[in-house]
Protein backbone atom coordinates (compact mmCIF):
# COMPACT_ATOMS: atom_id res chain seq x y z
CA UNK A 1 0.00 0.00 0.00
CA UNK A 2 1.81 3.66 -0.86
CA UNK A 3 1.35 6.46 1.44
CA UNK A 4 -2.10 8.34 -0.13
CA UNK A 5 -3.82 5.06 -0.22
CA UNK A 6 -3.00 4.45 3.60
CA UNK A 7 -3.68 7.96 4.27
CA UNK A 8 -7.04 7.87 3.23
CA UNK A 9 -8.24 4.31 4.78
CA UNK A 10 -6.60 4.60 8.11
CA UNK A 11 -6.62 8.34 8.80
CA UNK A 12 -8.69 10.78 6.64
CA UNK A 13 -11.77 9.70 8.35
CA UNK A 14 -11.24 8.91 11.93
CA UNK A 15 -13.45 7.00 14.02
CA UNK A 16 -14.84 8.41 16.95
CA UNK A 17 -14.25 6.61 20.22
CA UNK A 18 -17.48 6.29 22.33
CA UNK A 19 -16.98 9.29 24.97
CA UNK A 20 -19.27 7.75 28.06
CA UNK A 21 -20.86 9.16 31.05
CA UNK A 22 -20.74 7.23 34.36
CA UNK A 23 -21.27 8.39 38.22
CA UNK A 24 -20.71 11.97 37.30
CA UNK A 25 -17.43 11.61 35.15
CA UNK A 26 -17.12 11.27 31.11
CA UNK A 27 -14.60 8.65 30.08
CA UNK A 28 -13.13 8.49 26.58
CA UNK A 29 -13.12 5.02 25.48
CA UNK A 30 -9.91 4.39 23.42
CA UNK A 31 -10.27 0.84 24.07
CA UNK A 32 -12.84 1.13 21.37
CA UNK A 33 -10.06 1.91 18.88
CA UNK A 34 -9.46 -0.98 16.16
CA UNK A 35 -6.69 -2.23 17.79
CA UNK A 36 -7.56 -2.08 21.18
CA UNK A 37 -5.73 1.39 22.48
CA UNK A 38 -4.88 4.72 22.52
CA UNK A 39 -1.66 4.33 20.54
CA UNK A 40 -3.50 3.61 17.20
CA UNK A 41 -3.92 7.59 17.16
CA UNK A 42 -0.47 7.69 16.77
CA UNK A 43 0.82 4.95 15.57
CA UNK A 44 -1.21 5.02 12.07
CA UNK A 45 0.78 8.14 11.16
CA UNK A 46 4.08 7.04 11.89
CA UNK A 47 3.58 4.46 9.63
CA UNK A 48 2.21 6.92 7.04
CA UNK A 49 5.63 8.78 7.24
CA UNK A 50 7.60 5.90 6.57
CA UNK A 51 5.29 4.68 3.70
CA UNK A 52 6.57 8.46 1.85
CA UNK A 53 9.87 8.04 3.21
CA UNK A 54 9.97 4.61 0.68
CA UNK A 55 11.00 2.17 4.26
CA UNK A 56 9.48 -1.35 4.46
CA UNK A 57 11.29 -2.30 7.65
CA UNK A 58 11.49 -0.92 11.16
CA UNK A 59 11.87 -2.40 14.73
CA UNK A 60 9.95 -1.29 17.79
CA UNK A 61 9.74 -1.80 21.44
CA UNK A 62 6.92 -2.00 23.60
CA UNK A 63 5.01 -3.09 26.85
CA UNK A 64 2.51 -4.12 24.84
CA UNK A 65 -0.17 -1.73 23.52
CA UNK A 66 1.90 -0.19 21.32
CA UNK A 67 3.28 -3.12 19.65
CA UNK A 68 -0.17 -4.50 19.01
CA UNK A 69 -0.94 -0.97 16.79
CA UNK A 70 2.48 -0.86 15.09
CA UNK A 71 2.02 -5.17 14.14
CA UNK A 72 -1.95 -3.99 13.06
CA UNK A 73 -0.59 -1.20 10.87
CA UNK A 74 2.22 -2.73 9.27
CA UNK A 75 0.74 -5.44 8.15
CA UNK A 76 -1.94 -3.24 6.30
CA UNK A 77 0.68 -1.29 4.92
CA UNK A 78 3.34 -3.92 3.80
CA UNK A 79 6.07 -2.95 6.25
CA UNK A 80 7.66 -6.09 8.30
CA UNK A 81 7.42 -5.18 11.81
CA UNK A 82 10.02 -6.67 14.52
CA UNK A 83 8.39 -5.89 17.72
CA UNK A 84 10.58 -6.34 21.17
CA UNK A 85 8.46 -6.55 24.52
CA UNK A 86 9.47 -7.69 27.98
CA UNK A 87 8.82 -11.32 30.02
CA UNK A 88 5.98 -8.78 31.88
CA UNK A 89 3.53 -8.34 29.08
CA UNK A 90 0.02 -8.73 29.68
CA UNK A 91 -0.79 -12.09 28.23
CA UNK A 92 -3.84 -10.48 26.59
CA UNK A 93 -1.94 -7.76 24.25
CA UNK A 94 0.67 -10.54 23.34
CA UNK A 95 -2.15 -13.04 22.34
CA UNK A 96 -3.52 -9.90 20.47
CA UNK A 97 0.17 -9.10 18.94
CA UNK A 98 0.69 -12.83 18.00
CA UNK A 99 -3.07 -12.81 15.99
CA UNK A 100 -1.10 -10.35 13.81
CA UNK A 101 2.63 -11.11 13.21
CA UNK A 102 4.96 -13.58 14.60
CA UNK A 103 8.02 -11.30 14.42
CA UNK A 104 8.05 -11.05 18.09
CA UNK A 105 11.14 -11.30 20.41
CA UNK A 106 10.58 -11.66 24.52
CA UNK A 107 13.08 -10.53 25.90
CA UNK A 108 14.95 -9.00 29.14
CA UNK A 109 16.05 -5.44 28.05
CA UNK A 110 13.60 -4.57 25.12
CA UNK A 111 14.75 -1.21 24.46
CA UNK A 112 18.64 -2.16 24.14
CA UNK A 113 17.85 -5.71 22.17
CA UNK A 114 15.78 -3.45 19.98
CA UNK A 115 18.41 -0.96 19.45
CA UNK A 116 21.28 -3.52 19.35
CA UNK A 117 19.22 -5.33 16.44
CA UNK A 118 18.45 -2.11 14.35
CA UNK A 119 22.32 -1.77 14.41
CA UNK A 120 23.06 -5.36 13.85
CA UNK A 121 20.28 -5.36 10.49
CA UNK A 122 20.40 -1.78 9.78
CA UNK A 123 16.88 -1.01 9.91
CA UNK A 124 15.06 1.72 11.64
CA UNK A 125 14.11 1.74 15.45
CA UNK A 126 11.30 3.62 15.78
CA UNK A 127 9.64 4.95 19.13
CA UNK A 128 6.55 6.74 20.11
CA UNK A 129 8.62 8.33 22.62
CA UNK A 130 10.64 10.20 20.24
CA UNK A 131 8.91 11.03 17.07
CA UNK A 132 7.24 14.07 16.32
CA UNK A 133 4.91 12.40 14.01
CA UNK A 134 3.70 10.38 16.91
CA UNK A 135 1.92 13.29 18.67
CA UNK A 136 0.13 13.97 15.73
CA UNK A 137 -2.82 11.55 15.40
CA UNK A 138 -3.33 12.54 19.42
CA UNK A 139 -3.72 16.10 18.41
CA UNK A 140 -6.83 15.12 16.56
CA UNK A 141 -8.43 14.10 20.70
CA UNK A 142 -8.97 17.59 21.45
CA UNK A 143 -11.73 18.33 18.49
CA UNK A 144 -12.72 14.90 18.73
CA UNK A 145 -13.66 15.77 22.61
CA UNK A 146 -14.58 19.50 21.98
CA UNK A 147 -17.48 18.29 19.58
CA UNK A 148 -18.67 15.05 21.46
CA UNK A 149 -19.35 17.13 24.91
CA UNK A 150 -21.33 19.96 22.90
CA UNK A 151 -24.19 17.69 22.88
CA UNK A 152 -24.64 18.60 27.01
CA UNK A 153 -23.70 21.82 25.94
CA UNK A 154 -20.37 21.47 27.98
CA UNK A 155 -17.16 23.57 26.74
CA UNK A 156 -13.66 21.41 26.75
CA UNK A 157 -12.59 24.10 28.57
CA UNK A 158 -14.62 23.55 31.75
CA UNK A 159 -12.80 20.42 32.35
CA UNK A 160 -10.45 18.73 33.30
CA UNK A 161 -8.88 15.91 31.82
CA UNK A 162 -7.10 12.69 33.20
CA UNK A 163 -4.33 10.66 31.08
CA UNK A 164 -2.14 7.97 32.45
CA UNK A 165 1.06 8.65 31.01
CA UNK A 166 4.51 6.65 30.17
CA UNK A 167 6.59 9.06 27.71
CA UNK A 168 3.78 11.58 27.69
CA UNK A 169 3.55 11.54 24.03
CA UNK A 170 -0.69 11.16 23.95
CA UNK A 171 -0.45 14.44 26.48
CA UNK A 172 1.66 16.39 24.20
CA UNK A 173 -0.59 15.62 21.20
CA UNK A 174 -3.17 16.54 23.39
CA UNK A 175 -1.61 19.59 24.76
CA UNK A 176 -0.71 20.76 20.95
CA UNK A 177 -4.16 20.00 20.01
CA UNK A 178 -5.45 22.74 22.26
CA UNK A 179 -3.08 25.32 21.36
CA UNK A 180 -4.06 25.28 17.71
CA UNK A 181 -7.53 25.32 18.62
CA UNK A 182 -8.17 27.22 21.73
CA UNK A 183 -4.72 28.39 22.68
CA UNK A 184 -6.30 31.38 25.55
CA UNK A 185 -8.94 28.27 26.80
CA UNK A 186 -6.77 25.34 27.90
CA UNK A 187 -8.46 22.52 29.87
CA UNK A 188 -7.24 21.56 32.67
CA UNK A 189 -4.91 18.76 32.12
CA UNK A 190 -3.66 16.19 34.80
CA UNK A 191 -0.64 13.30 34.21
CA UNK A 192 -1.06 10.42 36.53
CA UNK A 193 1.45 7.73 36.95
CA UNK A 194 2.06 4.65 38.74
CA UNK A 195 4.09 3.62 42.27
CA UNK A 196 6.45 2.28 40.05
CA UNK A 197 7.73 4.58 37.37
CA UNK A 198 6.76 8.06 38.04
CA UNK A 199 9.14 10.56 37.11
CA UNK A 200 6.65 13.01 35.85
CA UNK A 201 3.79 12.97 37.99
CA UNK A 202 6.42 13.23 41.08
CA UNK A 203 6.59 16.35 40.42
CA UNK A 204 3.62 17.11 41.54
CA UNK A 205 2.79 14.51 44.11
CA UNK A 206 5.48 13.19 46.38
CA UNK A 207 4.20 11.30 48.98
CA UNK A 208 4.33 7.66 47.48
CA UNK A 209 6.70 5.48 47.86
CA UNK A 210 8.59 4.15 44.85
CA UNK A 211 7.73 0.57 44.16
CA UNK A 212 10.26 -2.13 42.50
CA UNK A 213 6.99 -3.27 39.88
CA UNK A 214 3.68 -2.22 39.41
CA UNK A 215 0.56 -4.13 38.30
CA UNK A 216 0.28 -1.13 35.54
CA UNK A 217 2.88 -2.75 33.00
CA UNK A 218 2.17 -0.14 30.25
CA UNK A 219 3.86 2.48 32.10
CA UNK A 220 7.38 2.39 31.56
CA UNK A 221 9.53 5.11 30.96
CA UNK A 222 11.62 6.19 33.39
CA UNK A 223 12.68 9.50 31.50
CA UNK A 224 11.33 11.44 28.85
CA UNK A 225 12.36 13.56 25.92
CA UNK A 226 8.68 14.91 26.11
CA UNK A 227 9.36 15.58 29.95
CA UNK A 228 9.44 19.95 29.63
CA UNK A 229 6.67 20.03 26.93
CA UNK A 230 4.54 17.79 29.12
CA UNK A 231 5.20 19.01 32.61
CA UNK A 232 4.64 22.97 30.87
CA UNK A 233 1.36 21.90 30.02
CA UNK A 234 -0.06 20.39 33.14
CA UNK A 235 1.43 23.52 35.13
CA UNK A 236 -0.33 26.05 31.99
CA UNK A 237 -3.47 24.67 32.29
CA UNK A 238 -3.47 24.45 35.97
CA UNK A 239 -3.65 20.86 36.84
CA UNK A 240 -1.47 18.41 38.33
CA UNK A 241 0.59 14.92 38.61
CA UNK A 242 -0.68 12.37 40.90
CA UNK A 243 1.27 8.92 41.89
CA UNK A 244 -1.51 5.98 42.72
CA UNK A 245 -0.75 3.14 44.28
CA UNK A 246 -1.41 -0.29 42.98
CA UNK A 247 -4.55 -0.82 45.63
CA UNK A 248 -5.65 2.37 44.13
CA UNK A 249 -5.85 0.95 40.50
CA UNK A 250 -6.47 -1.95 41.39
CA UNK A 251 -10.00 -0.47 43.19
CA UNK A 252 -10.56 1.81 40.75
CA UNK A 253 -10.54 -1.34 38.15
CA UNK A 254 -13.00 -2.69 39.92
CA UNK A 255 -15.42 0.04 39.75
CA UNK A 256 -14.64 0.28 36.12
CA UNK A 257 -15.69 -3.38 35.47
CA UNK A 258 -18.61 -2.45 37.20
CA UNK A 259 -19.79 0.47 34.86
CA UNK A 260 -18.79 -0.92 31.87
CA UNK A 261 -20.61 -4.68 32.78
CA UNK A 262 -21.40 -4.74 28.56
CA UNK A 263 -17.58 -5.07 27.76
CA UNK A 264 -15.22 -7.64 28.65
CA UNK A 265 -13.59 -7.10 31.61
CA UNK A 266 -9.97 -7.47 29.81
CA UNK A 267 -10.87 -4.18 27.38
CA UNK A 268 -10.66 -2.13 30.93
CA UNK A 269 -6.86 -1.50 31.24
CA UNK A 270 -5.32 -0.86 33.77
CA UNK A 271 -3.91 1.53 32.50
CA UNK A 272 -7.27 3.28 32.19
CA UNK A 273 -8.40 2.07 35.69
CA UNK A 274 -4.66 4.77 37.08
CA UNK A 275 -5.92 7.52 35.09
CA UNK A 276 -9.72 6.85 36.98
CA UNK A 277 -7.45 6.43 40.61
CA UNK A 278 -5.86 9.99 39.49
CA UNK A 279 -8.94 11.41 39.29
CA UNK A 280 -10.48 9.88 42.28
CA UNK A 281 -7.59 10.52 44.32
CA UNK A 282 -7.58 14.22 42.71
CA UNK A 283 -11.41 14.60 44.33
CA UNK A 284 -10.61 13.31 47.44
CA UNK A 285 -7.25 15.74 47.95
CA UNK A 286 -9.97 18.46 47.76
CA UNK A 287 -8.26 19.50 44.14
CA UNK A 288 -9.85 22.35 42.58
CA UNK A 289 -11.19 20.64 39.59
CA UNK A 290 -13.16 22.47 36.16
CA UNK A 291 -16.80 21.79 36.73
CA UNK A 292 -16.67 18.34 34.67
CA UNK A 293 -13.63 15.57 34.09
CA UNK A 294 -12.66 13.49 31.51
CA UNK A 295 -10.59 9.95 32.55
CA UNK A 296 -8.72 8.28 29.61
CA UNK A 297 -9.77 4.76 29.25
CA UNK A 298 -6.54 3.90 26.90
Amino acid sequence: MDAQAFYSVFIKDWPQTPLSFYDGVYFKCEFCNVTGSIKSRGVCWQIYELLKAGINEIVVSSSGNAGVAYAYYCQKAGIICHVFVPKSIDPIRLSRMQKITDTITVTDNTMHSAAVFATTKKVPYIQQSTDSMATYGYQGLYDELAEQLKVDDINLYDTSVFFPVSSGTTVEGFYRGSLESTPQKLPQIHIVQSQSVHPLAQEFDQRVKRKARSVVSGIVSRASDRAEVVLGAVRESKGSGWVIVDDGVLAAHQRLVAMFQDKPQSTISLEGALAYAGYLKAKERGFDLRPHSIVMLT
